[in-house]
């Protein structure tokens, strides 16, 4: 048997040469199985030490089990989105017997060596499958990477369809053209955007479900009404902030997700514009802070959980029947339009 270290260095052989004894020996102190004498044991371990060696993963998971490692990498400043995404894929790694790990790549500096190395690493330390989170779902250098070690890799939420990987998605375009056709349905004629950031191919999907909503109305498009967002509360006041400081402002303002339309909100009564009778907002997710503020938010239910429970499913599809890619290499789910308290009929 031949254990590696996440670095693909040091082997189960270089620990028992180290310490003198067998294989069969290190193997049962690593593992914790088997009688080994006292003495025997602290040379093993003193050797394990001083090569710094690490089992790998996966070969102990072969070795014992069935059951996963499967990685969530992300990079999301949205804390209620990764919740959502880390209770679904928790839910569906207990289902399958299934372990999960988790990683946050914030601090990475975009590059193509970054990504190829962090894939490397991935792939020594015996991850079977990963969930790729937006914006990574959209970052073609990370996915080409796994791809190229043959890394099982499920895009959550991805803006295009670049590769043949397994993808979990719902309609962003058609979600937000049905809700700013609800709030056009209040009486609503001048409504404010405030959009995703603008590297995450969301943004362009969910602007335009509010420019073609917004043209099949027979509402002209007035670029002043549409400010930019990082996804975050603070973002959300500050985008606010600038639309209601128009000679014309809004009767209502779409945020893309839901921490944004929480700031707008606390920037409207912070301004003074009640809501919703002087001021109506929406937004995108219906994450916990949706129903955390009053009044309630109206928004895009996105599965997200469930977005991830299906990644977790099609992961072990691919790994266990081979189907993945074949027969079911991508999962569209439904949304809804959740209607609260912060739209009022004008």
């Amino acid at each position: 048997m031949n254990i590696t270290t996440a670095r693909g260095q040091v082997t189960i052989k270089d620990v028992a040469k180290r310490a003198g004894v067998s294989l069969m020996t290190v193997s049962r102190v690593v593992n914790g199985q088997g009688r080994v004498k006292e003495s025997t044991r602290d040379k093993v371990q003193a050797a394990i030490r001083e090569l710094n060696y690490r089992p790998n993963i996966m070969a102990r998971r072969l070795a014992g089990g069935g059951s996963l490692f499967i990685g969530i990498i992300y990079y999301n400043p949205s804390p209620s989105y990764l919740s959502k995404v880390l209770d679904g894929a928790l839910r569906a790694c207990r289902s399958f017997g299934h372990h999960l790990v988790v990683d946050d790549m914030g601090g990475v500096t975009p590059d193509e060596e970054n990504y190829r190395s962090i894939a490397e690493n991935l792939h020594k330390v015996g991850l079977d499958g990963i969930i790729l989170t937006p914006p990574l779902s959209d970052n073609r250098q990370l996915v080409d990477a796994l791809t190229d070690l043959k890394i099982s890799c499920v895009r959550v939420a991805p803006g295009n369809i670049f590769t043949e990987t397994l993808r979990v998605a719902m309609d962003d375009t058609k979600a937000v053209h049905e809700m700013i056709d609800y709030l056009i349905a209040q009486g609503h004629k001048r409504i404010g955007f405030i959009k995703a950031p603008t590297e995450t191919k969301a943004s362009a999907l969910r602007y335009a479900g509010y420019v073609s909503a917004l043209k099949d109305n027979n509402i002209p498009l007035d670029p002043d009404l549409v400010v930019g967002g990082e996804y975050t509360y603070r973002s959300g006041m500050d985008g606010a902030f600038t639309l209601l400081s128009l000679p014309q402002r809004p009767t209502a303002i779409f945020a893309s997700n839901d921490d944004m339309a929480a700031g707008a909100i606390a920037a409207a009564n912070m301004r003074g514009f009640s809501v919703p009778d002087a001021l109506s907002v929406a937004g995108f997710d219906d994450t916990e802070i949706a129903t955390s503020i009053w009044p309630e938010l109206t928004t895009v239910r996105q599965p997200i959980a469930q977005m991830a429970e299906q990644a977790v499913s099609l992961i072990t599809d691919s790994l266990t029947k081979g189907s993945g890619l074949k027969e079911r290499n991508q999962a569209l789910l439904e949304f809804d339009i959740v209607k609260r308290g912060s739209v009022k009929n004008l």
